[in-house]
């Protein structure tokens, strides 16, 4: 019996794995890499996320003429896409009729100022962790400044809405130079390792 098992158990270990999944089966090499195997569909999985056209170990390009990739989502607030949505509804459907609503209901445009940059405020806080900050902030600012400009026409009171252009302008250009893409608490645990 066991002159029967050793044969098997090396012939599991000769035989080889996609790189991907650590499974057998019908597998290809796509790259230069000598001992990379991987299946099709593994393959276009990991570059459907990783959004890479290249292999990562040998930056070989690879030939995708055998499937077309699909276009991955734009994901410009989130890297989670119901997110990303959630921010594009809010900014469009919500902050930016919201001035205008509030001014045809009655209030008045310093009150619509300050009460909207108010709950503008709650509404980063609660996505804050979620969310790519700076562009979801421009983006928001954006679509409230969008609403203001209603409100401003109508009043002939631009004192607040030069003052929220510039600051929509100060988001945009710093979600557009800033590498962090998320508000990420501090490891004190790795600081005092290194001390």
């Amino acid at each position: 019996m066991s002159d029967l098992e050793e044969p098997l158990e090396e012939d599991l270990e000769d035989q080889p794995v996609c790189r991907i999944c650590l499974e057998p089966g019908e597998l290809i090499q796509p790259c230069n890499c000598k001992t990379s195997y991987v299946h099709q569909k593994c393959l276009l999985q990991w570059l459907n996320t990783s959004r890479r056209t290249n292999c990562e170990i040998c930056l070989f390009e690879y030939n995708l003429k055998f499937e077309k990739l699909p276009k991955p989502p734009l994901l410009l607030f989130s890297d989670d896409p119901i997110f990303n949505r959630n921010i594009a509804c809010i900014g469009v459907f919500g902050l930016t009729p919201i001035a205008p609503f509030a001014y045809y209901m009655g209030f008045t445009p310093l009150d619509i100022y300050y009460g909207i940059n108010i709950f503008f405020l709650f509404l980063v806080f609660a996505y804050v962790k979620y969310v790519k900050i700076f562009p979801t902030l421009a983006f928001w600012k954006m679509s409230l400044t969008t609403g203001f400009t209603v409100v401003a026409v109508e009043t002939s009171r631009y004192d607040h809405f030069f003052f929220d252009y510039g600051i929509s302008v100060i988001l945009a250009l710093a979600a557009c130079l800033c590498k962090n893409r998320f508000l990420q608490p501090i490891n004190n645990e790795d600081n005092s390792e290194n001390e």
